[in-house]
């Protein structure tokens, strides 16, 4: 009983303590955050601050699905690697072999390695002159390619490292085009990626946060800030 009684004390401190921290770093009526801390799978302190869309006046919850943002391209990655364990890709392939629509004007041979490491030479779509015109609307991942797979490439592929969101949109369409699935059905069943939501095509709005199907998860968590 000492122990216990112990072990809940230091969690309530804990709790006041990042309370009373996070309170001052997020105002209520302003873009905010999840918090959750846990040891030895026992969650010690879950809470939200702020809001999930300001312009509709929704505020955070602890339950809510983030948006990933780049973070899905380790997944992707891990997909890709998924694939080529069943045999159904060789990493240094050119990716052409699997997506033979796409012309590169230099002709060099751009392989799935090359994708997964940003040494491609392949263009940032978000670099694209017209990017800020046209990011907040939907579009299809075909129109996508379309707007880039034209465009020369930046140098000669594997010479040189830079990052661009291309890639994986390029191997994003190699794991539907390999697996037979659409990207979401392909990734969704594996366990990790057992507790996301997958949107398609992107929302529009100023929405960062989802709430999570599984309301299980905040049964224990502090009421949300």
């Amino acid at each position: 009983m000492f122990r216990f009684w112990r072990a809940s004390s230091r969690a309530q401190t804990l709790s006041e303590k990042l309370d009373a921290m996070l309170s001052r770093r997020f105002n209520p009526d302003e873009p905010g955050a999840a918090i959750i801390a846990t040891r030895n799978d026992e969650t010690l302190y879950r809470a939200a601050y702020g809001m999930a869309d300001v312009a509709r006046g929704v505020k955070l919850d602890p339950g809510m699905t983030f948006r990933l943002g780049s973070l899905t391209k380790r997944f992707t990655a891990v997909g890709v690697m998924m694939l080529a364990e069943q045999g159904k890709l060789v990493i240094q392939q050119d990716i052409r072999d699997v997506l033979p629509n796409l012309p590169f004007r230099q002709g060099e041979v751009i392989t799935v390695e090359h994708l997964l490491t940003h040494t491609s030479g392949v263009r940032d779509y978000t670099a694209l002159k017209d990017f800020a015109d046209k990011m907040a609307r939907d579009i299809s991942r075909d129109a996508l390619i379309d707007r880039f797979k034209d465009t020369p490439l930046q140098f000669e592929p594997g010479s040189k490292f830079a990052y661009s969101n291309s890639n994986y949109v390029l191997l994003g369409a190699l794991i539907e085009r390999l697996s037979g699935q659409s990207y979401a059905s392909f990734t969704w069943p594996h366990e990790y990626l057992s507790h996301s939501d997958y949107k398609t095509p992107p929302t529009k709005a100023m929405s960062v946060a989802r709430r999570e199907k599984r309301a299980a998860t905040v049964t224990k968590s502090p009421p949300r800030r």
